[in-house]
């Protein structure tokens, strides 16, 4: 147990220190509380309204991401993506704003990191405008700050009816809430009493991750690593070598220059869309997660040929995006830096290195990522409905945007497929 921090942590002892004095008090010392103690920790940093209604921290407020990293860092499931430094970033290249909210009851209290979209359109030609929500890009979703670290029906019950108290004070439309694939959120959800067709599921995709429990320890890689995939890794180790920049290390910067190039040129080889390319700002924002973030990069010779960024939390680890050229293909770079972040992640202590999915059902990069042997998960996301009327106009518009244009595979939360 770390010092000065008992099972009599109280209200009373605590409630003498400044807001951000408490926060940095919990940021310092979460690590090595007990689960009592932290319990206790997140319902005071949960705020005086806590037990009242939602609470609403705003990133690019120092004092909010201070106390919204202190409530992550101290529930069951400390996940990089939930974190203010990753909203922000991902919120300036949608140029939307990054808010926590923190709702539900006050034993079971949920945290949604969410982005904060100002939209227009033309509707029957008169131009009109609204705002929406959504979970940053990515495999976060909702975060439960219960002891558990997960959520019965009651909670999110009471979480989704302050969502629609917020959402209703605030104009927003709708909220899309992506769920986590690696802790089955989307088991979480069963018939939501009083929520009508405001709530509906949409996805399930198929998704993979390497475990790194599973782990062929001569030859370090995975165990159930397919034939092929061990071959394309051997040919890799005979012809490429890499290295590893955290994203606190002062050379970072060129380690992302190099990223990004070669990012770059695998999207204009593929004629990729103008929603996987990424200003440099971007890369910076993820380096401000510091040690949860590194680029590796493969080399051949003195030549760059392929790089990944990964991100990690204290469970999982996560390929977030990777490039390579000719010549990295050639010599099987891809495969390469997979194994090197799996490797990174074993050493973080992770339990999974998760990959993602392909772009369609069963096409060649689900296929790609199945080879490395790890589990199977399912990605699902939410689609929650505040302003019915309004989202059906919306939807009426020829141009639509997502989530509105969805073509309708979204059915009510807890129903069958």
């Amino acid at each position: 147990m770390a010092s000065g921090v008992g099972e009599d942590v109280s209200k009373q002892k605590l409630g003498r220190y400044p807001p951000e004095h408490l926060v940095r008090f919990i940021a310092r010392w979460f690590s090595g509380v007990e689960d009592r103690a932290r319990v206790q920790l997140l319902k005071i940093a949960c705020g005086p309204r806590a037990g009242a209604g939602a609470v609403i921290l705003v990133g690019k407020n120092p004092e909010d991401a201070e106390r919204w990293r202190a409530l992550v860092e101290a529930s069951a499931t400390p996940d990089v993506y939930y974190l203010p430094e990753y909203a922000c970033a991902t919120a300036e290249i949608e140029q939307t704003e990054a808010k926590a909210l923190v709702a539900g009851a006050s034993s079971s209290r949920i945290l949604a990191p969410l982005l904060i979209r100002r939209m227009r359109g033309a509707l029957n030609g008169s131009e009109i405008e609204w705002l929406d929500a959504a979970t940053p890009y990515g495999y976060g979703g909702i975060l439960s700050l219960s002891e558990s670290g997960g959520a019965d029906m009651p909670a999110l019950q009471q979480f989704f009816e302050q969502l629609q108290d917020w959402c209703s004070t605030e104009g927003i439309v709708c909220c899309v809430i992506r769920l986590h694939p690696l802790i089955g959120q989307d088991q979480w959800f069963g018939p939501v009493q009083g929520l009508g067709n405001r709530l509906c599921m949409h996805g399930r995709k198929i998704t993979s991750s390497i475990d790194c429990a599973d782990w062929d320890e001569g030859s370090d890689m995975p165990k159930n690593m397919d034939h092929g995939r061990r071959a394309r890794l051997r040919q890799a180790q005979r012809a490429l070598h890499t290295t590893w920049t955290p994203g606190d290390d002062p050379a970072i910067q060129r380690s992302l220059d190099i990223f990004s190039a070669l990012y770059n040129e695998r999207l204009e080889r593929l004629e990729a869309k103008g929603f996987y390319r990424f200003p440099p700002s971007y890369y910076l924002g993820l380096a401000a997660l510091g040690k949860r973030m590194g680029v590796v990069i493969a080399w051949q010779g003195d030549q760059p040929v392929g790089a990944d960024i990964a991100l990690a939390g204290t469970r999982y680890a996560y390929g977030h995006l990777s490039g390579t050229n000719a010549a990295g293909q050639k010599n099987g770079a891809s495969t390469l830096l997979n194994i090197e972040e799996a490797r990174w992640a074993r050493r973080r202590g992770c339990r999974l290195l998760y990959l993602g999915g392909g772009i369609r059902p069963g096409d060649g990069v689900e296929k790609y990522k199945r080879s490395f042997g790890g589990p199977s998960h399912t990605y699902s996301y939410l689609t929650f409905v505040a302003d019915r009327e309004r989202f059906n106009s919306i939807r009426a518009m020829p141009d639509a945007p997502w989530p509105y244009n969805d073509p309708g595979s979204g059915v009510p939360a807890g129903s069958k497929q």
